[in-house]
């Protein structure tokens, strides 16, 4: 069996220059694996040490603001403005505003959850 021949490109196409790093921004720690995004602005990220780091795009300026205890993989904001957390040794997690965090869930058909590498909420609200 031999697959289809590539489809040929149609409409114009322009080359663009790679990206080129203007900066870069210290996350106070080693191995973040996620970066994203927070309602105002901010990035947030977690390094392996468990913290939760909110860095200033524009000054560099970096804020913990709250802590798994085990090591961030995933973060996705949440509609409430909480953040979801996958994390390597906790499992799925909800941390609020405040840095209090909340476990979601830790194991399935009784195994720990482990490694789950990223969280979506649906827009039902479902995790």
């Amino acid at each position: 069996m031999n697959p289809a021949p590539r489809p040929r490109r149609r409409g114009t196409h322009t080359r663009h220059e790679p990206l080129r790093r203007r900066r870069r921004l210290a996350t106070g720690g080693h191995g973040p694996e996620d970066v994203i995004f927070d309602g105002q602005g901010g990035l947030l990220t977690g390094p392996g040490d468990g913290s939760i780091v909110r860095i200033d795009p524009v000054t560099g300026a970096r804020a913990v603001t709250g802590s798994t205890g085990g090591c961030p993989l995933g973060l996705q904001p949440a509609a409430d403005d909480s953040i979801l957390i996958s994390d390597h040794h906790r499992g799925l997690l909800r941390m609020s505003a405040g840095g209090s965090v909340e476990v979601l869930v830790d194991t399935v058909a009784g195994r720990l959850l482990t490694f789950a590498g990223n969280v979506v909420e649906g827009p039902d609200g479902t995790i």
